[in-house]
């Protein structure tokens, strides 16, 4: 097996980009905005990171049940171009603020959420940059099966990936022969938020699995086996390097 400090990656990263946000002129800092919809207190990991980077940060907090008016109001009331360098919009859960997306200018929208986003989707550039960046792994001729058919995660894995040499199997827990093509994966990346779709005895223990969800590999044995939470991680360092560079996909 082998298994990497999920932590200890996260450190070093946002100490680079600390680092880098240094060199800023006075008045020129990279500010990043976030807008959580929740009914949790959470959200104190967005802070601290965003902060270790370097970033000014402003956290708002709405419940669940928030009216689009409301948040669509707010959003007015904090961007205007040129003095937000990121907008994030974390746990979207209901219809209402799921249209907040479609309001973030392409040039902010960190996350890459919208359809017209400069970003690569946060969940994919957190993906790919662990797997270079710390295993300095070689896509040519990999077998990665991508199980999800969503634009965000699973259609952008499955493109960018595949535009790094690697052969793509671009499916659904249901699809015939999924259990075939799991067992021939180099990688596996779960993106379908499916609970024990795929088994240990589906998985070689060569194999990388990656959890972009709330389930993925039960018990798996798998070599570099990210769960919901380190995910959730790779996702907050994506965004917020993309709110320190700015650099479009």
């Amino acid at each position: 097996m082998q298994v990497y400090d999920i932590e200890k990656y996260r450190n070093e990263t946002l100490t680079y980009l600390n680092d880098i946000t240094k060199k800023f002129p006075k008045g020129q800092e990279k500010k990043l905005l976030i807008f959580r919809f929740s009914d949790s207190p959470s959200g104190s990991d967005w802070i601290d990171d965003s902060q270790r980077a370097g970033i000014i940060t402003r956290l708002i907090t709405y419940p669940q049940n928030v009216s689009y008016k409301e948040a669509r109001s707010t959003l007015n009331g904090f961007y205007y171009p040129g003095h937000i360098d990121g907008i994030v919009v974390e746990k979207p859960n209901t219809g209402a603020v799921m249209r907040l997306l479609g309001d973030i200018p392409r040039e902010v929208d960190v996350m890459g959420c919208g359809r017209d986003s400069k970003f690569l989707p946060a969940a994919p550039k957190g993906i790919v940059e662990y797997l270079l960046n710390v295993f300095n792994y070689d896509f040519n001729n990999k077998i990665c099966v991508v199980v999800g058919m969503g634009r965000i995660c699973g259609e952008t894995c499955a493109n960018t990936i595949k535009g790094l040499g690697a052969t793509i199997i671009w499916c659904e827990h249901n699809t015939i022969g999924f259990e075939k093509c799991c067992k021939e994966a180099d990688i596996i990346i779960c993106a379908s938020n499916k609970e024990n779709i795929i088994t240990p005895d589906m998985v070689r223990a060569e194999t990388i699995v990656i959890d972009t969800g709330e389930y993925g590999v039960q018990n798996s044995p798998a070599r570099c086996d990210i769960s919901t939470s380190d995910m959730r991680t790779l996702m907050r360092l994506a965004a917020i390097e993309n709110t320190v560079f700015g650099i479009p996909n």
